[in-house]
């Protein structure tokens, strides 16, 4: 484990507990608390678990998950994404990281992109290559030597909280991708949604993470902006809730996210180099 704490963000060494946990998801007889960065309000798992234990939490994760049927659930979400992609992009070359069983890089080369994925499990490697036919390059992303300006799109679909240096990812991520580049992140929003909030003050219950207490980071719309804004990107669109919903709640629900509030449990933003 990580014995110093370090924020991945501003590098401020001093942190406030915001919530102490008798396990973490996967894996078991280790106690964790999750704390927030005094200066830039990054909550992050503290100790942050090495390659060894993360190994070990993944292959429990692999175990009593079922990646198809999750897959197989975000079709409909993975043709918007690659729609927003199509209205903004430049090109067509699409690096997905974490790619998992290859759905978002099949659709993508069916919707007309050049796509190829990355991805650290064999498993899911495998899968993907009897599923859809697609070989994913099995390691991980860190490890890789990428050409500069090699991708007009890099997809981070719930993959930047589970990194132990998230920070150092998206500077890699700026140099390979194309100048104009985009870059599309998505990740879990677990402490930050103010109607669930207010609801827990009202009742007075013990704030939890809503699930998965493996991730090394609880990204919210201002921490997770302020990282991708100091890799040098330019945001170009934050998407909390699904235009599904009625009007009223999604009205209320974007009038909250004007004035910088969380407001689902997912923040996806857009970016340009």
């Amino acid at each position: 484990m990580q014995s110093l704490y370090i924020c991945n963000l501003c590098k401020n060494r001093e942190y406030q507990i915001y919530l102490k946990l008798n396990v973490c998801q996967h894996f078991s007889n280790v106690k964790y608390q999750i704390v927030k960065c005094t200066k830039c309000g990054l909550k992050s798992l503290y100790p942050i678990p090495d390659s060894d234990e993360l190994q070990e939490i993944y292959k429990n994760y692999l175990i009593t998950s079922s990646r198809e049927e999750t897959e197989a659930k975000r079709i409909n979400i993975y043709m918007e994404k690659l729609w927003l992609l199509k209205k903004y992009s430049n090109g067509n070359k699409l690096l997905d990281i974490g790619a998992g069983i290859g759905t978002f890089v099949y659709i993508a080369n069916k919707q007309g992109f050049d796509a190829i994925g990355v991805e650290q499990s064999k498993e899911l490697c495998l899968t993907a290559l009897n599923k859809y036919n697609i070989k994913l390059i099995n390691s991980k992303f860190e490890n890789i030597e990428f050409e500069k300006c090699l991708y007009d799109i890099v997809n981070m679909n719930h993959v930047l909280e589970h990194l132990v240096s998230p920070f150092e990812v998206l500077i890699k991520v700026h140099n390979i991708l194309k100048p104009n580049g985009l870059l599309l992140i998505e990740v879990p929003n677990q402490f930050d949604n103010i109607f669930v909030n207010i609801k827990k003050k009202l009742t007075k219950s013990i704030i939890e993470p809503s699930i998965s207490l493996h991730h090394c980071y609880f990204f919210e719309p201002r921490t997770i902006k302020k990282m991708i804004n100091n890799a040098g990107f330019k945001i170009i669109a934050v998407r909390q809730c699904s235009g599904k919903q009625n009007f009223p709640k999604i009205a209320i629900k974007k009038t909250f996210e004007f004035f910088g509030f969380g407001v689902g449990n997912f923040i996806e933003v857009l970016a340009r180099k």
